[in-house]
């Protein structure tokens, strides 16, 4: 069993909200936790779809990790209009969130992994290198490397007309303000996983129209390993490709976590 408590932080003045995951404990162990941060997709939540990050959460806390998941201001629970996410607001969030899981007594701040889905992945990769010496590994399921690419094929001649006639888009029930669209060409996720040293496992279907294979296999070619699901699709919608892909997080971030460990005793 474990056990999960809703936790909030401030970011510019919005309270950010989440769950905090933890394995159940014996009271007498003091041992620090190793702690994961799941960073949800565009215009997802800290649920996930399919309640994929829950799930998820819940069987990494079971392997004896802390779990934070999130939402994005503007999005699930937090405070704020998402007509006002941008690339740069999302990933500001995910910086809160790692720096708040590293505040909690439960978790210890230098061991810490990350995963991200879609956007979320990119923001992944991102943090792996600001935060190298904490992180001791990166798991990204179907994870953008091709911002531009990604985001342009999204959205339509009508969705930029919507953001030059009222300064916001309706797309598929989300009002996407235009500020989004501004930094899509100089996003570049690669280029800071690039420069990082983090262990990395990206999750990816072949059958992705979304997000096409090509955008994990860029990450891969700089290093990270490689799981592809068969006739997968970015939205995970077969139970058995989120088994898949659960099962392949887990067992990377437990293989990671032991050689930290153990890196860590022979210093």
């Amino acid at each position: 069993m474990n056990n999960q408590k809703s936790i909030a932080f401030n970011v510019e003045n919005l309270m950010v909200r989440g769950t905090l995951h933890l394995p159940h404990c014996d009271s007498s162990d003091q041992a620090k936790l190793p702690g994961i941060l799941l960073i949800p997709g565009f215009a997802d939540t800290a649920v996930g779809l399919h309640n994929m990050l829950v799930l998820l959460a819940r069987e990494l806390a079971k392997s004896g990790f802390a779990v934070l998941r999130f939402d994005y201001r503007g999005q699930g629970e937090s405070d704020g209009d998402f007509r006002h996410f941008t690339l740069t607001s999302g990933l500001v969030d995910a910086k809160h969130a790692i720096n708040f899981l590293q505040s909690q007594f439960e978790v210890d701040e230098n061991r810490l992994g990350v995963m991200g889905f879609s956007l979320g992945g990119a923001y992944a990769a991102a943090l792996g290198y600001e935060f190298q010496s904490a992180i001791f590994a990166s798991v990204l399921w179907s994870p953008i490397a091709y911002v531009a690419d990604v985001f342009h094929s999204f959205f339509s001649l009508s969705h930029k007309q919507q953001w030059e006639e009222q300064g916001w888009a309706d797309w598929n029930g989300w009002r996407v303000g235009k500020a989004f669209s501004s930094q899509w060409e100089e996003w570049k996720p690669l280029q800071l996983f690039n420069h990082s040293e983090i262990p990395s496992l990206v999750i990816h279907g072949d059958a992705d129209t979304e997000v096409p294979l090509t955008n994990g296999r860029a990450y891969a070619e700089l290093g990270a390993d490689i799981r592809i699901i068969r006739d997968g699709d970015h939205q995970y919608t077969n139970t058995a490709f989120q088994q898949m892909a659960a099962s392949w997080t887990v067992s990377f971030f437990k293989e990671m976590n032991s050689k930290r460990a153990e890196s860590e005793e022979r210093i």
